[in-house]
């Protein structure tokens, strides 16, 4: 009877202590309370840490996004350049006509005094100058000058230029020249030039020249 008590009694002993050790084990964790707070190899981030983590971050997006807006900016350029460039171009010869325009009135003006003061080599000297720089009155003028000193096909020459640009007193003047050396269709291509810009001495010539024209016809019939 006492030998199977002490049995008894030393199981019970036993298996407290067992159950003891068991408490205290750390691999005794059940999986729902053993789970990790952070994964494997991760490292907790805290404080200045984090900060630093996030302007990190900011840092890397406020270049990507510079670097966009860059690209961005070079192709809008790489499209308005050649536009802009035109425009320039333009605006570039505008401004050089004006500044020859301001150059030949001038220098037509000085002619005109020359004129006045009996200089006439002086105001040609002018003239000629004005005329380079596409003053177109002024090549009229020298043109006018050179017939009157006997120089017709200089005239000519200066009369064409003047008359494509819209003198129609070059255009008639050039066509009387023309009727003179008997080339009675080239008079009246001028003539009718000048006539259409109102020129009424251009418009008689016009048809005076027309009715030659027709006489020559019926007679070489």
């Amino acid at each position: 009877m006492c030998k199977l008590l002490w049995t008894l009694v030393a199981g019970v002993m036993l298996t407290a202590g067992c159950t003891k050790k068991l408490k205290n084990n750390p691999w005794n964790s059940s999986p729902e309370t053993a789970v990790p707070t952070k994964a494997e190899g991760e490292i907790p981030v805290s404080g200045d840490h984090a900060t630093a983590a996030n302007e990190g971050q900011e840092g890397e997006g406020a270049a990507a996004h510079e670097e966009g807006a860059a690209k961005t900016a070079a192709k809008e350029v790489a499209t308005v350049s050649p536009h802009a460039e035109a425009e320039e171009s333009r605006d570039n010869a505008h401004a050089d006509a004006s500044r020859n325009d301001n150059k030949g009135q001038n220098l037509y003006n000085q002619a005109l005094k020359a004129i006045e003061d009996g200089q006439l080599d002086n105001a040609m000297a002018l003239y000629l100058t004005s005329c380079q720089f596409g003053w177109i009155h002024s090549c009229h003028r020298y043109g006018w000058h050179l017939e009157r000193h006997a120089n017709p096909a200089g005239a000519r020459a200066f009369y064409a230029l003047a008359c494509t640009h819209g003198i129609h007193k070059s255009c008639n003047n050039i066509g009387t020249i023309a009727e003179k050396d008997g080339h009675l269709q080239d008079a009246k291509n001028f003539y009718a030039q000048a006539c259409e810009r109102q020129n009424r001495a251009a418009c008689t010539s016009l048809s005076r020249i027309e009715k030659r024209l027709k006489g020559k016809t019926s007679n070489a019939h």
